[in-house]
């Protein structure tokens, strides 16, 4: 089982709401600089997740990437420090692509940035949940099927609840969506899905 890891741009994206992933096995690091203020709502949230799952990180210096290095070494340290890590980048800056190619493609550790951390799909952890046992069906759906296919997050999800006979609920079509991602059956880019030729 893979450990998502959630490092939150608070420089570059307030506002979050953090309650969603309460039900998550998520580690969450947020980072910020030391003339940001949180939300009381923000800080309830923080205050329920606790401090083994959650930690604000304050930003050293100022300048336009120094939020950007603090991510980069603090995702370097908890790759070597957890198993099957899999981290999840929340920023609107472009400066991250490159760090998320390279922990891709030389090693081999899952990496996404996200913008927006609504986009952020954390399937609750099912043993044996239904939502696998359909994704042969879904693989197979979507391999014969010849009108066009889903392009859409929200159409896709609503189709793989369809495909299996709406036995499943909306959070397990999610966790077959990032199987399909993972496998690169599908390419996702925000609410947007491609399928590689």
């Amino acid at each position: 089982m893979k450990k998502n890891v959630i490092l939150i741009d608070y420089e570059n994206v307030q506002n979050v709401d953090l309650k969603p992933l309460l039900d998550h096995d998520v580690l969450i690091k947020v980072f910020h600089n030391e003339s940001q203020k949180f939300s009381s709502t923000f800080t309830r949230t923080a205050m329920e997740f606790g401090r083994e799952r959650m930690e604000l990180i304050q930003i050293s210096g100022s300048g336009k990437n120094a939020a950007d290095f603090h991510i980069a070494y603090v995702l370097g340290r908890l790759a070597r420090e957890i198993d099957a890590p899999f981290f999840h980048i929340i920023s609107k800056d472009n400066g991250f692509k490159p760090l998320v190619n390279y922990m891709k493609n030389h090693e081999k550790i899952e990496c996404r940035q996200e913008a927006d951390i609504t986009h952020v799909m954390l399937p609750k952890n099912i043993a044996g949940g239904s939502g696998k046992d359909y994704y042969k069906e879904v693989i197979d759906y979507l391999s014969s099927r010849k009108s066009p296919k889903p392009k859409k997050m929200k159409t896709l999800r609503n189709q793989i609840v369809s495909i299996c006979h709406k036995k499943i609920s909306g959070e397990q079509a999610d966790e077959i969506i990032q199987r399909l991602i993972d496998e690169k059956v599908i390419v996702r880019k925000n609410d947007s899905i491609s399928y590689p030729a």
